[in-house]
């Protein structure tokens, strides 16, 4: 008999689509208030707030200027964060 895995479904923050966790890229803060990009190609837990974004440039840019990150980590994200997400976002053209 055939068993089927069960595949975890989350939401963008950024357009609200429902998806398995596999196609979304995860944003963690920390307890130490580090903010932590972890790809679907890390398998490593990390504990703290987190939320998930598409792959796609517009759920990118609309999380950061409607500060969606913020609202649903519970938290304010310095500069630096921003400065992290950004380049993450540019360097994989998102």
């Amino acid at each position: 008999m055939n068993e089927l895995k069960h595949v975890p479904i989350r939401t963008c923050i950024g357009c609200g689509i429902k998806r398995p966790q596999k196609e979304f890229v995860k944003l963690v803060k920390t307890k130490e208030n580090l903010i932590t990009i972890n790809s679907n190609d890390n398998k490593r837990k990390l504990e703290g707030r987190s939320v998930y974004i598409c792959k796609s440039y517009e759920c990118w840019t609309n999380t950061i200027k409607k500060e969606k990150i913020e609202r649903n980590m519970k938290s304010t994200l310095s500069k630096n964060d921003k400065d992290i997400i950004c380049d993450y976002m540019f360097k994989y053209r998102l």
